[in-house]
């Protein structure tokens, strides 16, 4: 893949992500907001859920060719860290974004049951979610790797 050709799809990407957050954030309880947001949700889960298994194949794959060499092990047990690391991401994601979305669909199909009226009590908690989300995801990454972990021990530490 060229630089030219990354660039361009990170481009479509966050202008995406872009143009349909300002989309939620202005018409956030409109039935043709809601029902499109709480659509896209579940095919984003799964369509990152189909490159992580791909990715986990890819991995697999290239661990068989290399189980030759010598330093297969190191090689394997790097390739089911990314698996295991990936899997962790994907989680966080679910769990964090999950309680909104759900808060979403209650707002807009239920507003007056007292079930979901509780359950949207909780409104600031979801959102607290979403941002944590954000926070958790640099910190998996950051506690993951050996080179980051050392490096914020260090940093805690305030040693040299």
């Amino acid at each position: 893949m060229t630089l030219r050709r990354a660039l361009v799809i990170l481009a479509i990407i966050w202008t995406f992500c872009a143009g349909s957050s300002i989309a939620i954030a202005l018409f956030s309880y409109e039935a043709a907001t809601v029902i499109p947001f709480t659509i896209l949700f579940p095919l984003m889960m799964f369509f990152v859920l189909c490159l992580y298994v791909h990715m986990f194949l890819l991995a697999q794959s290239h661990a068989k060719k290399i189980a030759s060499l010598p330093t297969s092990t190191v090689h394997h047990r790097t390739n089911m860290k990314g698996a295991v690391t990936l899997t962790i991401f994907l989680g966080v994601f679910l769990c964090c974004w999950a309680p909104f979305v759900l808060h979403i669909l209650l707002a807009r199909f239920c507003p007056h049951n007292p079930y979901c009226a509780c359950y949207m009590s909780i409104f600031y908690v979801n959102g607290t979610l979403i941002i944590c989300n954000a926070i958790i995801n640099p910190m998996i990454f950051a506690f993951r790797s050996p080179e980051l972990r050392t490096t914020f021990k260090k940093m805690l530490c305030c040693s040299r």
